[in-house]
């Protein structure tokens, strides 16, 4: 059953049935994006009834989906890429922690029992390695 996913399409659409499935299947694709935009990023409603006002705040959230799925691909393990926002956050952005300061440097304390503390360190020591942009 893992291996085979079945879907059934009613269209009257003039095309082969291959290409019915393309077109829907990348209309549900997007359909997932804004579904997950809607829920899990700050653009669930509108702010205000003015296109022009709204605009910068979907493309806000737009900007932040894209920096999470870039850092679950660049940052996460290939087990974690498929966790949603919510799933993230909870596992591995409210990790309890204390900043203290070891021989002046900055540093972040976790308990001893912190569940998904190993998965945190790994993130921070990809994002140590990551190329700046410019």
């Amino acid at each position: 059953l893992d291996a085979h996913a079945h879907s059934v399409i009613a269209t009257n659409l003039p095309l082969t049935p291959y290409n019915v499935f393309q077109f829907c299947g990348d209309r549900m694709g997007m359909e997932r994006i804004i579904r997950m935009l809607k829920d899990d990023y700050p653009f669930g409603a509108a702010p205000t009834g003015n296109f022009e006002a709204n605009a910068p705040c979907a493309e806000l959230s737009m900007l932040a989906y894209n920096l999470i799925v870039w850092f679950k691909r660049l940052c996460l393990p290939e087990d974690w890429q498929s966790f949603t926002l919510p799933t993230i956050r909870h596992r591995l952005l409210m990790i309890p922690g204390e900043f203290v300061k070891t021989h002046n440097i900055p540093t972040l304390r976790m308990p001893r029992n912190t569940l998904h503390q190993e998965i945190f360190r790994e993130a921070q020591k990809r994002i140590a390695k990551l190329s700046p942009l410019v």
